[in-house]
Formats: C-alpha cells, structure tokens, sequence
C-alpha cells in the first residue's frame, strides 16, 4: 500500500508561548514572576494516508540533542 510519513520542527515555538505567558500574568502568589524555560525545538510527527492508524507494537523516535 502507499503510506508517508512527516516529521515537523518547530523552531521559534518558544518566543510565542513566551511572549503569551508574560501578557497572560504569569506570577506567583506574592507578585513574582515565575522562571521557566522551553526548549522550542518541538518535533511532532505523522505517518499514515489521514486515515487513524492502530499499531501493532509502539513506534521509536531517537532524536539527537542539540546543545
């Protein structure tokens, strides 16, 4: 049969939830704002024709780290 497969990297994704989450008031009890990190090389990834697929046996992703 024919299939394909995708893999997207979204690389500024972290900018966007950043700038969100400052807007949005995100403080702790007692005024101070709250550190976090993301790191915005988020992979996310699709295989099949659009149709739901069910898998026999989990499929494996290794990604390398980049830093």
């Amino acid at each position: 049969g024919v299939g394909a497969a995708a893999f997207i990297s979204y690389s500024t994704l972290d900018s966007i939830i950043s700038a969100r989450r400052l807007s949005e008031g995100n403080q702790r009890a007692g005024g101070k704002l709250e550190k976090s990190h993301l790191n915005s090389r988020v992979v996310s990834g699709a295989d099949g024709d659009g149709s739901p697929v069910h898998l026999s046996s989990p499929a494996n992703f290794t990604l390398r780290h980049r830093q």
